[in-house]
């Protein structure tokens, strides 16, 4: 289901949306031709208003920093995501909005997920040995798991599950929907408790191949969801940003320090549903995986793609053999220290791909830069802001002393 937003926003104008149905929350006490202002409902402020709206469709507080376009504004008032903010805008304007209706094959499939997650979560309860490798070697309190909904599948669980082999025995890590308000498990992740490969498998994916239920293709496809989404949602709304990790446990760890706007793309290809979904939540990520050279190459490799978004990213590159869980660990999951460390190692992407694509060409001979430039060129092509563009080219042609 596609959503025109142009054509919504256009039938919603920001100014009259607000004064029409959120004068109660944001009345306007200043109004001039280009905007209306009235006091931040965010950071209350009460000296002056600092809150603007305008005419072009956006808004943005002078004070505190927020700022969106009328479906962003309607998402924070309402706690809703995107989809259901949409309807909402819809149904006051009178402009439709077709929401796909519930599959009931769909829906049954997450029922019986969430009971193999209860189940589970039950199993946990119930293993000492689990709960260590959990709570004491990784530091997770009874909280953080509890808040994702970690689970133990069962010593036989080839006796329960006929879908999936080889998850006897391991720690799960419910996938949940996309959705903020009772979202439903739709897959999950499995780590071994002991010494084997794979250490992490994955539900398969419902595309519809043989042997698989026609009638729930397209209910759990790893590449269309975040793990953690349904918890960062609103911290991410707040923030601005949202960091971006590999593993399922990072992002338990980051939430149990505080960064609450930590998802994970379960692995290292971030495709472009999962940037979509970011997208509709802000414009800005910070993107940290394994600083090894499979996250360093993986990382090359999605930028391109993120640039053609238009978002604003920013990369953190940790010590070598550290990742985000490591770091929470090692710091008691002090949220100061842990961010302190975080930013302090975060560059600009466009830094960071000069940066790493030119270090080891800086003294050899001009056909070798040439061939650096002629690698690069086409990733900044996809830099929507042109000044930007200019910026980290005049960059890039000084690093390699050619200008």
């Amino acid at each position: 289901m596609d959503i025109n937003t142009d054509e919504l926003k256009a039938a919603a104008p920001i100014i009259d949306y607000v004064e029409k149905f959120y004068s109660d929350k944001i009345p306007f006490v200043e109004k001039s031709s280009n905007c209306c202002k009235g006091y931040c409902i965010w950071h209350k402020d009460t000296e002056s208003p600092s809150l603007a709206f305008f005419r072009n469709g956006t808004y943005k507080c002078f004070g505190c920093g927020k700022h969106g376009d009328v479906i962003t504004l309607v998402e924070t008032i309402e706690n809703l995501q995107f989809q259901e903010a949409c309807k909402l805008i819809g149904d006051n304007v009178g402009y439709e909005v077709i929401l796909t209706p519930p599959n009931p094959y769909h829906e049954n499939y997450k029922d019986v997920m969430d009971n193999h997650s209860r189940r589970y979560w039950y199993n946990l309860q119930m293993s000492e040995f689990a709960k260590e490798y959990l709570m004491i070697t990784r530091g997770l309190t009874k909280e953080t798991l509890d808040l994702f909904r970690i689970g133990l599948t069962d010593v036989n669980e080839y006796k329960y599950r006929k879908d999936m082999g080889g998850i006897s025995y391991r720690i799960s890590f419910p996938i949940l929907e996309n959705k903020i308000h009772n979202p439903k498990c739709i897959g999950m992740g499995y780590r071994t408790l002991k010494d084997e490969k794979p250490k992490y498998i994955n539900d398969y994916n419902q595309e519809g191949k043989q042997n698989q239920d026609p009638n729930v293709a397209g209910v759990f496809i790893k590449g269309n969801v975040l793990y953690g989404y349904p918890m960062a949602y609103k911290a991410i709304k707040e923030k601005g940003y949202a960091i971006v990790t590999e593993g399922y446990i990072d992002v338990l760890s980051m939430h149990q320090a505080g960064l609450t706007n930590t998802v994970s793309i379960m692995g290292t290809s971030f495709t472009e549903n999962q940037v979509q979904l970011i997208k509709n939540m802000t414009n800005s990520i910070l993107l940290i995986l394994d600083s090894d050279n499979a996250g360093i190459n993986a990382m090359l490799k999605i930028l391109p793609m993120l640039f053609k978004y238009g978002l604003n990213v920013m990369i953190c590159t940790l010590q070598k053999g550290m990742d985000p869980a490591d770091l929470c660990l090692i710091n008691n999951f002090d949220n100061k220290i842990v961010s302190q460390i975080i930013h302090g190692n975060s560059v600009s992407a466009e830094k960071f791909l000069i940066d790493t694509s030119v270090s080891k060409y800086e003294t050899y001979v001009i056909t070798e830069r040439r061939r650096v430039i002629q690698n690069i060129m086409p990733i900044f092509d996809n830099i929507e802001d042109s000044r930007t563009k200019d910026i980290y080219i005049d960059m890039l042609y000084k690093r390699l002393n050619m200008k």
